[in-house]
């Protein structure tokens, strides 16, 4: 796919009329990024802080994630009260209902929340 922009200005600053982009690495520049790899696996402080930071990232997803399950169950919780606490009132209702008293007053009643 070719793609040709014609702009007002030059966007690379490099003030060429014309710039051709290649979205592909050629086989010198694959060699140039495997010998700057090669050279930074090879360097002992480099791979002692890239083990560290490995493991700093690990511990810190791992402490995000038990937070968030903390979170989640501390939240259902709270859920299931309040799923709980409307079940019982709509089943006190109908009891009410059953009962004979009157509708108005259970809804009245219903509405009243305690503090």
């Amino acid at each position: 796919m070719i793609t040709i922009w014609i702009l007002p200005y030059d966007p690379f600053g490099e003030e060429k009329v014309i710039y051709t982009i290649k979205n592909i690495v050629t086989d010198t520049e694959l060699k140039d990024i495997q010998n700057i790899v090669k050279t930074i696996k090879g360097d002992a402080k480099v791979g002692e802080r890239y083990m560290t930071l490995g493991t700093t990232l690990y511990y810190e997803k791992k402490m995000s994630y038990d937070e968030g399950v903390q979170i989640g169950e501390e939240r259902g919780r709270e859920v299931g009260i309040q799923i709980g606490e409307e079940q019982a009132r709509e089943h006190m209702a109908e009891k009410l209902l059953e009962l004979g008293v009157d509708p108005a007053i259970i809804k009245q009643a219903m509405n009243t929340k305690d503090n």
